[in-house]
């Protein structure tokens, strides 16, 4: 009778338990647990309880199976690429197509053919870069864009002021086409000492383009909105690096 009864006793303890764990998430039962927990249950004298417990140890066997792995979210779709105005960037012979995008002054568009020697404007200098008064960009208008090209005619920035309100209403209309941007809160002040907030917005295509707006730029009351290609950015932090490490060797 004792060894009766501490079989019954042991196998109570182990029933509450694993129950405990069950509902409380834990891990499965063990194997051997499970064959214990059967053996009680057949130890049972009336016919009820043993169907009884034998339906609640089988239903702690298939909780005891690892659970069937949940599908994987599809990713989700890429970023429309950003443009200039449907230009790419890091795309070999754009120039001309640039070019074509700046506005005369007398209120039409330049070709190449129609391009002077003397002009100043749409003309691309030396350096590969070009300026495009009232350039039309999002809300923006009558503002002098510019735009600079690498050696193979492959555009690599973009950049054009307005006022602050300009630029948080066209950081708006940004994030209706490329979706959510990387916002930074912070503040800069004048020569008074006078503190202003500014927002700076970001948005990275899957090439590495980007777009920043910044509500603040040079004057309290102008920002900017400019273009770099991904070859651009890491050759501006390659020249930072330098210049950072020029500097701690003067020290």
């Amino acid at each position: 009778m004792k060894t009766i009864s501490n079989g019954v006793a042991k196998f109570s303890v182990i029933f509450a338990v694993v129950i405990l764990q069950t509902a409380c998430g834990a891990e499965a039962i063990s194997e051997q647990d499970r064959k214990t927990l059967s053996e009680g249950c057949q130890a049972l004298k009336a016919n009820e309880k043993r169907s009884a417990c034998m339906e609640v140890v089988g239903r702690l066997g298939q909780a005891a199976k690892p659970p069937t792995p949940a599908a994987s979210k599809p990713e989700q779709p890429p970023r429309e690429a950003i443009t200039l105005k449907g230009v790419p960037f890091e795309t070999a012979g754009s120039s001309e197509a640039v070019m074509n995008l700046c506005l005369s002054p007398g209120g039409t568009y330049y070709t190449a053919e129609k391009l002077r020697k003397d002009d100043v404007w749409c003309k691309f200098n030396k350096n590969g870069q070009i300026s495009m008064p009232g350039f039309v960009y999002g809300n923006l208008s009558d503002a002098v864009a510019h735009a600079t090209v690498d050696s193979d005619g492959s555009l690599t920035h973009f950049d054009v002021s307005g006022s602050k309100g300009e630029m948080l209403e066209l950081a708006s209309l940004i994030a209706e086409k490329h979706g959510k941007p990387q916002v930074v809160d912070s503040q800069t002040e004048n020569k008074l000492g006078t503190k202003f907030d500014k927002k700076t917005f970001t948005w990275i295509d899957q090439r590495g383009t980007r777009i920043t707006i910044e509500s603040i730029y040079d004057k309290i009351d102008s920002g900017r909105v400019s273009i770099d290609s991904a070859g651009r950015i890491k050759a501006i932090e390659a020249v930072q690096k330098i210049q950072k490490e020029v500097g701690k060797g003067q020290l």
